[in-house]
């Protein structure tokens, strides 16, 4: 969903391709279009398409319902839309129907845009807010390769 594996995580592209190639996978996506290395069959491009998925009104969902292992991957430029919360309780409705996630299998996933974001998170090294970072004397960038966003503090 609003992501685009081929151009934001090579690596993520390349497993996908692989598996759609060795076992006829089926891959569908919600955004804009866009072209894929791979068979991916186009939802919808907004919002609303998300809940028609959630409420079992699309046809797509007899196809998620029906998958082995189904997967989710939300693009984090969802997190910074205005209507992140409703596109997430969606999206929330259809991991549970869908049953992306169980006891020995989760499918859902967010890929992020920078790969030290992950481990950040789980390590809990993450700002409370951008005041804290402005206001700090030090600020240690460990692999930091952009200006996270830090406006005057990153000159």
């Amino acid at each position: 969903m609003n992501c685009q594996p081929r151009v934001e995580a090579a690596m993520v592209n390349a497993r996908i391709r692989e598996t759609v190639r060795g076992s006829n996978a089926k891959v569908a996506y919600v955004g804009p279009l866009t072209e894929f290395n791979h068979d991916c069959e186009h939802l919808g491009t907004g919002p609303e398409t998300l809940t028609e998925i959630a409420e079992g009104r699309h046809p797509f969902c007899s196809t998620l319902s029906n998958a082995k292992n189904p997967a989710i991957i939300v693009g984090a430029g969802l997190l910074e839309r205005s209507d992140k919360d409703a596109i997430f309780s969606a999206v929330e409705t259809i991991v549970k129907n869908g049953n992306v996630v169980r006891p020995y299998w989760n499918g859902f996933n967010v890929l992020l845009l920078n790969a030290a974001q992950a481990a950040a998170l789980d390590l809990g090294p993450v700002p409370e807010s951008i005041q804290s970072i402005e206001s700090a004397k030090f600020v240690y960038l460990m692999g930091a390769d952009d200006e996270c966003g830090f406006g005057k503090a990153s000159k």
